[in-house]
């Protein structure tokens, strides 16, 4: 896929999320009432706040310490050693002291990925958010692919989350079949990239999508024995069924 065509799919958006809504206690005194909704006022403004200076900071050269240069044309990313790796295991361990060149150069390259995909990763590093439009899932698998080979697990599970929500709401009723299947393999592709850590997120994700899959016993083996889906995916789905269905009736703990 062309970058032209998942430029609107992958725009950054610096998002200020407004100060969330406060909550009182009936058995809360007026005093105390207005104690706690200045000091959550005050949380919410300093987060807001953090946000903002964080997305200016993400837009302004001014004070970078890193260059960061991705894709085959080698576009430059001026970014901050600390934001960037604070979340970020690949990074942290490139800017090291001492121990790689990028360390010592303060460039580091990074080909193999899409720089739409990285600004949409940097954006998130910069605690913008993870937003991004729905394209069968295959959004979702390239931020969670970029985000595995940087070793981001936030924003992995933002993504798992992502997935999650959108399974819920039954959009994918509004899917055809030629779309489910987009989504079943960008799952499986998000599926082969996760460890047994990631089952917990994987797993309430499956059976959504497997109620609206139509697969057959045949095209499976075929799709497994061709390495279309892994072992990984083809648990989580089997997880997933066995928690769906008890024909008979009985419980885990009943015994004859």
């Amino acid at each position: 896929m062309s970058a032209s065509a998942i430029e609107d799919d992958f725009g950054v958006a610096l998002l200020v999320a407004p100060p969330k809504a406060l909550k009182y206690s009936s058995e809360t005194s007026p005093t105390q009432q207005n104690k706690t909704g200045k000091a959550s006022d005050k949380k919410s403004q300093e987060a807001i706040s953090a946000k903002s200076v964080l997305g200016h900071m993400l837009k302004d050269p001014d004070f970078t310490d890193v260059i960061v240069y991705v894709g085959g044309d080698k576009e430059p990313f001026h970014l901050h050693r600390d934001i960037i790796c604070q979340t970020s295991g690949f990074f942290k361990a490139a800017c090291k002291p001492g121990s790689f060149k990028e360390s010592i150069e303060k460039e580091i390259k990074l080909p193999s990925v899409h720089p739409i995909t990285f600004r949409k990763v940097i954006s998130w590093q910069y605690q913008q958010g993870y937003e991004t439009h729905w394209t069968n899932g295959f959004n979702d698998y390239i931020i969670f692919k970029a985000a595995d080979f940087l070793q981001i697990q936030g924003l992995r599970e933002e993504v798992l989350e992502s997935l999650w929500v959108f399974s819920v709401w039954e959009k994918l009723c509004d899917l055809s079949e030629e779309e489910i299947q987009q989504v079943v393999d960008n799952f499986a592709k998000i599926c082969e990239l996760c460890g047994n850590s990631d089952l917990p997120n994987l797993i309430p994700i499956a059976p959504h999508i497997g109620a609206h899959w139509n697969f057959k016993a045949g095209g499976i083996l075929g799709s497994l024995n061709s390495g279309v889906y892994g072992n990984t995916f083809v648990a989580v789905m089997l997880e997933a069924l066995a928690l769906q269905r008890n024909p008979c009736g009985c419980s885990d703990n009943d015994s004859s």
